[in-house]
């Protein structure tokens, strides 16, 4: 049995998950923004209100957080990158990330991003969590095809 960890983020933990992420998760930071991996994970950490990362036998296998556009802005962007095998570990993943999505309401008024419209699963995982998912529009530096999704308080 898997032992688990959920820690405060820090450099260290994007430079181990970074050369592992998912494909899907490589690809939307790329279609988004030109970001690497590793890119994606320490810019997202920073402009983060607490941002985690989700041990599993001492490896970072997912991260994830809350950026606001401003120190005071009560609308926040929930993101999520995780790494290779996260599927094995998918029941602590669901549970924790509907804790954390409870939790993280009640910080903002509102929470939006967008989501890539290739990657399906997590499509499907942010309607589970009760997100509302738009009709995918271009968007980003590549300008494919992502959703907007928010949730209100």
């Amino acid at each position: 049995m898997a032992s688990y960890e959920l820690v405060s983020a820090k450099a260290r933990h994007a430079v181990d998950m970074a050369p592992r992420m998912r494909q899907v998760d490589v690809d939307e930071a790329w279609a988004a923004a030109h970001y690497k991996p590793l890119k994606a994970l320490m810019v997202s950490c920073l402009v983060s209100r607490d941002p985690m990362a989700f041990l599993a036998d001492g490896k970072t296998m997912w991260m994830f957080g809350v950026g606001q556009r401003s120190p005071f802005s009560s609308i926040g962007r929930p993101w999520m990158l995780a790494a290779d095998g996260l599927e094995g570990h998918s029941r602590v993943f669901l549970r924790m990330s509907v804790n954390y999505v409870k939790e993280i309401v009640t910080w903002y008024d509102r929470l939006e991003n967008h989501v890539d419209a290739r990657n399906k699963n997590t499509v499907k995982w942010l309607k589970w969590l009760g997100y509302v998912v738009e009709e995918p529009e271009p968007f980003g530096a590549e300008g494919l095809p992502f959703h907007f999704f928010h949730m209100e308080r």
